[in-house]
């Protein structure tokens, strides 16, 4: 059993069969070392507005409303911690703002999590873009949604999941 007070380095240098003198050695120069032939990854700019497709998993369909076949037509606007996220709920209608102020932006150098809960006293929901930079105009979407409604467990709206894939462009001005 760990000890919660261990730290993530001291836990896999015991793996490693270090002692924790020995890892915090390590640790103190645990500097990234450029090979021969790469680059260090630099953090990305996720800012911008990005659209494009979440097309749904067919094992995750709930109805034809909520992961319409089709897949659903989606634009995340990232300013610095601010985002929004805005999809269509009809192929050709305007894009609307769902959750506004709920969403949240963590990134990690080429990746983020966009993230997202909002309970409106009868149902939760929670959204989560999981994102990568496929270049400095395109990023890999995943997105998973679920809902807990406050409604009897008869009911197949009562508590649901639906997940999908796309890969978004920066919109240019």
């Amino acid at each position: 059993m760990l000890r919660p007070n261990l730290s993530a380095m001291t836990v896999l240098a015991s793996f490693a069969g270090l002692t924790a003198a020995q890892a915090d050695t390590a640790a103190s120069h645990a500097d990234v070392i450029e090979q021969p032939g790469e680059e260090i990854q630099q953090p990305a700019n996720f800012d911008g507005i990005w659209q494009g497709t979440i097309t749904f998993d067919k094992d995750s369909f709930v109805n034809e409303l909520t992961t319409p076949a089709a897949g659903t037509a989606v634009r995340i606007e990232i300013h610095d911690v601010v985002v929004r996220v805005f999809a269509q709920m009809q192929p050709g209608s305007p894009y609307s703002e769902f959750m506004p102020g709920d969403f949240h932006i963590a990134p990690v150098i080429a990746n983020a999590v966009i993230f997202g809960s909002h309970y409106s006293g009868v149902w939760t929901e929670t959204w989560a873009f999981v994102i990568t930079k496929k270049t400095d105009d395109a990023l890999l979407v995943n997105f998973t949604r679920v809902v807990n409604n406050n409604v009897p467990l008869t009911d197949p709206a009562s508590k649901f999941s639906t997940r999908g894939f796309g890969e978004f462009t920066r919109v240019k001005p």
